[in-house]
């Protein structure tokens, strides 16, 4: 009974209260919350650079750049990233679309970094493709480079330098250098690391002959020359084709090709020669050598073969333009033996 009449007191006592509330009488005031707060004196770790724990430990920075030489931090830059290595089974995660083509040419591996400057908010993105040979370098060079720029070399490389970077092909190397902004410190880095890859061991693994036969036999420059690993003259059994042009404003080229063997050369002769008289007419034959005339666009080509060499010219304007060509090729070759 004296509980319910508690019970009842207190309803009464709540009803006259009603909404009669004033904070003040309850809670603690700003002042004294002010007076008696305890400092937080806990130690607070400063933001950091975020560094992947596999590489975390007492290796340096400058250590920490995989193939790339020490000297592409030179002038105060610094790795904005880790080094990355792809090769043909993951290519595809960095360059998506573009991998095939460098499969074609022999691709081994691509080291990747990317190296920056805080304070000026600049970064130069480092692609440097191990294509296994020079020849595979200088094939995926010429396929992707803008034949409009001026080449220039430095130190056995040569390159062509964009608005915020490089392309270009040093010994087994083909390299892109790109920046994050059109401006002269990334313009003038981005010439220090064409420097900087020079610096790499060097050693194409592969004899350079046919190459040199060119530069230094016939003194055809650089930018004049190409190799073709795969699909020559559009054949999908031709392989492996060096191409010189002698002159800068036509289109008209030596051929060069060596195979393993003469049987191997005699049989590849005869297929290209039956593929072209598809196209071409045949004005002259001889020995191991022939004359074509273009059934449409009306030019010349001349395609040879001693020994184990496949070899020519094609885009001649008149028949004794070819027969010069063929001459001067011929002689470059083979300057010592009696064809």
């Amino acid at each position: 009974g004296c509980f319910v009449g508690f019970l009842v007191l207190a309803g009464v006592w709540f009803g006259l209260r009603g909404d009669d509330f004033d904070a003040s009488e309850r809670d603690i005031s700003m002042a004294v919350m002010e007076e008696s707060r305890v400092e937080d004196t806990l130690y607070r770790t400063p933001l950091q650079r975020w560094v992947d724990p596999a590489q975390r430990g007492s290796v340096a920075p400058t250590q920490q750049l995989g193939i790339f030489p020490a000297s592409i931090l030179e002038d105060g830059w610094i790795p904005s990233s880790r080094p990355q290595r792809f090769n043909e089974s993951n290519l595809f995660e960095k360059i998506n679309g573009a991998a095939p083509q460098y499969f074609q040419y022999g691709f081994s591996t691509l080291h990747f970094l990317s190296i920056g400057k805080e304070e000026a908010e600049l970064e130069i993105n480092i692609e440097l493709y191990d294509m296994a040979e020079f020849a595979n370098a200088l094939g995926i060079f010429a396929a992707q480079r803008d034949d409009d720029q001026d080449l220039e070399e430095l130190d056995g490389a040569h390159f062509y330098r964009t608005a915020a970077g490089a392309l270009g092909v040093y010994d087994r190397f083909y390299f892109k250098l790109t920046g994050n902004q059109n401006a002269d410190p990334v313009r003038e880095k981005a010439l220090q690391l064409v420097e900087a890859i020079t610096d790499l061991p060097s050693g194409s693994g592969q004899s350079l002959a046919l190459y040199n036969v060119f530069v230094e036999s016939m003194g055809i420059p650089f930018q004049r020359i190409v190799y073709e690993k795969n699909d020559v003259f559009q054949y999908d059994f031709a392989q492996d084709f060096w191409f010189a042009r002698p002159n800068a404003d036509d289109d008209s080229r030596y051929y060069v090709h060596n195979a393993n063997s003469s049987d191997e050369a005699a049989a590849l002769y005869d297929k290209l020669l039956e593929n072209h008289l598809y196209d071409y007419t045949q004005v002259e034959k001889g020995v191991n050598k022939v004359v074509l005339k273009h059934n449409f666009l009306n030019n010349y080509l001349a395609l040879a073969r001693f020994e184990n060499t496949i070899y020519g010219f094609e885009g001649a304007p008149d028949d004794n333009s070819i027969e010069r060509a063929l001459i001067t090729l011929t002689d470059a070759l083979f300057e010592d033996e009696e064809i």
